[in-house]
């Protein structure tokens, strides 16, 4: 099963899976550059995607209207690459959560409690305004209802369902300070993250929110991951499936998750992946399990820390005692060979004084399991991502 599987998702050639690494490593640092200088200038990403980004309110931006805002903004970096970083599924559309996927998540836990307290999102700002202190008498209730002329009889209505519907009504004139705002979710039960919440809705820096600094959650239409609790059953079920195709959870990291050898696998790539191999679970459940920091994309190290540690810590080895890792490589190769066995490499590592784990190193090189290692099955540590951990000349495992 294992081959058949491997045949079948194999990627693109060394040359190939090196070019699209350092695209995405160079697009993720213009990601980088284009969130802080949003924040410099906004101070909340969420803010800066409703004000200059997603002008229409849509909750989907178009390549045509980020390359608007790159030059509003004046922005310095590649606006190619950034929209290659953001359009993760080459849909042709980017969302919130391709920009700032901890806020997407926070708003998507606020818009559940809005939604818990009336049928849309505006209704329960004024549920939250009125809040339980507030709380108008029935009889109000129903004079306020004749008074805008929304009587039951003439609507066809259930007089229940006008009354629960004026409950939920809010005045442009409601508003909440950022003390206020946080005082009545906490009367209502909220116990979702609260962290720069305030900062999100107010999209103009007023210092006070109102039902139109809500209505934009009413338009939109989260991803499915957004919605979904991590699922560590699954996750083990995953990892289990990974194993039994590949051997090993690594193996599988490089030949179906991580295709490009960037070591940075995002959702939709994510997403792809459990189609390719059919899992029956929840994929969205499993990422969430494995991107426990919402940070929007995951590494080996989430998945197989052992792997990820034995991986750095060759890459951290060769960069500091030869320069780089194809430096490193041609150090391990006799005159006039470009290969060498499994056993030449291990033997040479110990004699290059070099100190990590080889045993399981050969194992996540040695892909096809030719037994023999060249150039090429090195390359992608030049532009692997590490995730920083300790120093990566460490022990790495004995030998």
């Amino acid at each position: 099963r294992g081959k058949l599987l491997l045949t079948r998702v194999r990627g693109p050639n060394v040359k190939q899976k090196q070019a699209a690494a350092k695209k995405k490593l160079r697009a993720n640092r213009d990601l980088a550059l284009f969130r802080a200088l949003l924040m410099q200038k906004y101070g909340s990403l969420v803010r800066a995607w409703r004000r200059v980004l997603d002008a229409d309110g849509s909750m989907n931006v178009s390549k045509a209207e980020l390359m608007k805002a790159c030059r509003t903004l004046g922005f310095e970096g590649n606006p190619q690459l950034l929209w290659y970083a953001l359009d993760g599924d080459g849909s042709g559309e980017t969302s919130l959560s391709e920009l700032d996927s901890k806020a997407a998540r926070q708003l998507f836990i606020f818009r559940k409690f809005l939604l818990g307290l009336a049928s849309t999102c505006v209704e329960g700002f004024g549920v939250l305004y009125r809040g339980k202190t507030g709380s108008e008498s029935e009889r109000s209730l129903h004079r306020r209802i004749t008074l805008r002329g929304l009587d039951s009889k003439v609507y066809g209505a259930s007089e229940d369902y006008v009354v629960r519907s004026m409950r939920g009504m809010a005045s442009r004139q409601d508003k909440l300070t950022r003390e206020e705002f946080y005082q009545k979710i906490a009367d209502l039960g909220y116990i979702g993250p609260i962290k720069s919440l305030f900062s999100a809705l107010d999209v103009y820096n007023r210092k006070f929110i109102t039902a139109d600094d809500v209505s934009f959650l009413d338009k939109w239409y989260p991803p499915a991951w957004l919605s979904e609790e991590p699922d560590f059953q699954a996750l083990e079920r995953f990892k289990s499936s990974l194993t039994d195709f590949f051997g090993s959870t690594a193996v599988a990291w490089r030949l179906l998750l991580d295709r490009d050898d960037a070591n940075m696998v995002s959702w939709p790539e994510f997403r792809q992946a459990c189609v390719r191999m059919k899992f029956e679970g929840s994929a969205a459940a499993v990422w969430r399990a494995l991107d426990t920091e919402v940070a929007g994309f995951i590494t080996l190290q989430v998945l197989d820390p052992e792997a990820d540690s034995c991986l750095s810590c060759f890459k951290h080895w060769a960069e500091s005692t030869f320069g780089s890792v194809t430096a490193a490589f041609d150090a391990f190769l006799p005159a006039g060979r470009t290969e060498l066995t499994i056993r030449e490499f291990r033997l040479t590592a110990r004699q290059l004084q070099y100190q990590g784990e080889t045993k399981r190193l050969v194992e996540y090189l040695d892909l096809d399991g030719a037994k023999k290692l060249t150039k090429h099955d090195v390359l992608f540590l030049e532009d692997w991502h590490v995730t920083p951990t300790g120093n990566g000349g460490g022990d790495g495992g004995r030998k």
